[in-house]
This record gives C-alpha cells, sequence and structure tokens, in this order.
C-alpha cells in the first residue's frame, strides 16, 4: 500500500512511479493500440517532484531504461525487410558491370510489389528509390584525382551539394587500383589534373577538369 493506505499495483514503487512520470503511456495506447514511450518531463522536474538531487535523477533512469530493455528482450523482435537491400544491390551491379540478368531480377523484384507501393508509398519509400532508379535515365560519373587534391575535392562537391537519385559514381586516385568498378576502366586523367567523366549507358562525354564544366554536363 502507499502512504496515502492505497493498494499498489503489481511492481509498483518508487522507481514505477518515477517511470510513469518521465514516460508517461496512455491506457487505450497512443499508437495502434500501443504505448510509444516519450521523454515528458526534466531531471530537473524530476527532482523536484521526487525529493531528489538533479545528479541523482540519471542513475534512477537508467535503472529504468535497464529494466524497460530487460522486458523488450522477452518479446519476438518484429521481421526486417531486407529485400530493398537485395533489389538495389542487384541494380548497383547491373550499373557497374552491365549484367543483364541482375537488372532483370531486381525489376522483377519490384513488379511483384507495385500494387502495394501504389496504396501504401509512405511505407516502401526506399523501394521507390529502387524503382525510380531503374527506369532510369542513370548517369555514371568517374572522378580521378588524389583525395588530397583541392581539385579532386571541388569535383566531388559539385556531386554531393545537390540530391540526385539517379546516379553511379566512382571515385579514385589515378591509376586505380586492379579490382576497382568497370566504371573507372581506361579514363586516363585530363591534361594529367583530376579529372570527372559523365557517362550513360557506357557511353561518356568528354572528360572534364573544372566544378563548371561538370555542372553543365550534370545537367
Amino acid at each position: 500500500m502507499d502512504a496515502a493506505g492505497n493498494p499498489r499495483r503489481a511492481g509498483e514503487g518508487p522507481g514505477r512511479r518515477a517511470g510513469d512520470r518521465c514516460l508517461p503511456g496512455d491506457g487505450g495506447g497512443n499508437f495502434e493500440g500501443k504505448n510509444i514511450l516519450q521523454r515528458a518531463r526534466s531531471d530537473e522536474q524530476l527532482a523536484e517532484q521526487f525529493g531528489l538531487s538533479a545528479a541523482a535523477v540519471p542513475d534512477r533512469l537508467r535503472g529504468l531504461h535497464a529494466r524497460l530493455l530487460e522486458a523488450r528482450a522477452q518479446r519476438v523482435r518484429p521481421s526486417t525487410d531486407d529485400k530493398i537491400l537485395v533489389s538495389w544491390n542487384a541494380l548497383m551491379l547491373a550499373a557497374y558491370g552491365d549484367r543483364m540478368e541482375g537488372r532483370s531480377r531486381a525489376e522483377a523484384m519490384l513488379g511483384s510489389i507495385q500494387e502495394l507501393m501504389t496504396r501504401y508509398p509512405t511505407a516502401f519509400a526506399q523501394w521507390l528509390c529502387a524503382a525510380d532508379f531503374a527506369l532510369g535515365p542513370v548517369q555514371e560519373i568517374a572522378v580521378l584525382g588524389e583525395a588530397g587534391d583541392p581539385q579532386t575535392a571541388a569535383l566531388l562537391h559539385t556531386l554531393w551539394k545537390r540530391y540526385r537519385p539517379r546516379q553511379v559514381m566512382a571515385v579514385s586516385a589515378y591509376p586505380p587500383a586492379s579490382g576497382s568498378p568497370a566504371l573507372l576502366k581506361d579514363r586516363p586523367l585530363k591534361d594529367g589534373r583530376p579529372t570527372a567523366y559523365v557517362c550513360q549507358g557506357f557511353v561518356c562525354q568528354q572528360p572534364v577538369n573544372s566544378p563548371e564544366e561538370l555542372e553543365a554536363q550534370l545537367g
């Protein structure tokens, strides 16, 4: 019983009450009938409410968090949807190595969930990115130059300063090491300076050295 003579719930005590105050739940659930716990009070507010020093509150909360994690560990973990990684990797492999078999497999995976993606787009964000990549067109960009060279950094900044979803990029010092992506093969430096190649279907435009030329080719 508590100080007022009321019966306590099983497992209830000072720690339980502090947890209820810090991470309050809703009897009906606050998300699809379940409770998603959120921090509601600061350390200072909890310290004042329970007669603790502010320095002692984090230790108390760590104990509560450990108990929550222990309870959560007893539940069946939700399945993770890693099929998107398979389809995305297959598309990337197809782009790098022109492997039509891999591309066909990835496109078949995307086609199998087309209806679900249309009905629930927010639940399939990465799948939709993969679908957009599959529809193309896809730009392939090779950048060759020493990592510490300011001209290399300027070319890379041009590539990264905007979101370009249908883009495959390979970067290497010159000459590229054995086993590097096919996109880097047979790409000499222009005028001995860091160089970028913008390609589509492995057909490349003229190599460029400046960020302005690269921006113009990217479109």
